[in-house]
């Protein structure tokens, strides 16, 4: 039997549709750890665009933009003229989000890991791609952002994103993902 829930999930990782309604509360400073999703681009199949603040001002991301083969520090100003429609949401713990946005620096800011979409977002030694940048970050700062697995003729289960999986840019802006995983959407642009 077709389990609805389960293709409704699904369907929203690749395609989420921005909503004023998510918007829980309006902050007007930018967090340490605070992340911001845009629909602004697409990409072998991706949509959307995702980077990790650093700093009040500045956000850790990486693209195929040309001339940003690796990791690179982007103001928010810089940001938001590139990608028009964006987002942003927070963890509920300022410490998780402040020690994730530290272990982005110092993992991929000014190394050269190049830009490649790949499976399995625990690796990410030699490439990575912006969400999965973002994923990795809150998991070695101890908060898992978890999927849901499942496929269509059975019941799923929020699970941990292993070897065959991506992390799509709009798992972090739908609104039953952000809430499962200690977030909320704090901004929208």
């Amino acid at each position: 039997m077709l389990n609805p829930m389960a293709h409704s999930l699904n369907k929203l990782r690749i395609n989420y549709d921005f909503k004023k309604e998510d918007v829980i509360e309006t902050k007007k400073e930018y967090k340490k750890g605070d992340i911001i999703i845009t629909k602004s681009v697409s990409f072998n199949g991706f949509l959307g665009h995702v980077g990790i603040f650093v700093s009040p001002t500045h956000i850790l991301h990486t693209s195929r933009w040309i001339g940003y083969p690796f990791p690179k520090l982007i103001t928010i100003d810089s940001f938001r003229k590139r990608y028009k429609k964006n987002i942003v949401i927070r963890p509920e713990s300022p410490q998780i989000g402040e020690e994730a946005a530290e272990i982005a620096l110092e993992h991929f800011y000014d190394k050269n890991i190049g830009y490649k979409i790949s499976r399995n977002p625990k690796l990410t030694k030699n490439s990575t791609y912006c969400s999965e940048l973002v994923w990795y970050a809150y998991y070695k700062a101890g908060l898992e952002f978890k999927i849901f697995n499942s496929n269509y003729f059975k019941d799923g289960s929020w699970v941990s994103p292993g070897p065959k999986d991506f992390i799509y840019p709009y798992d972090f802006a739908n609104p039953i993902y952000v809430k499962y995983n200690g977030f909320s959407f704090v901004h929208i642009t």
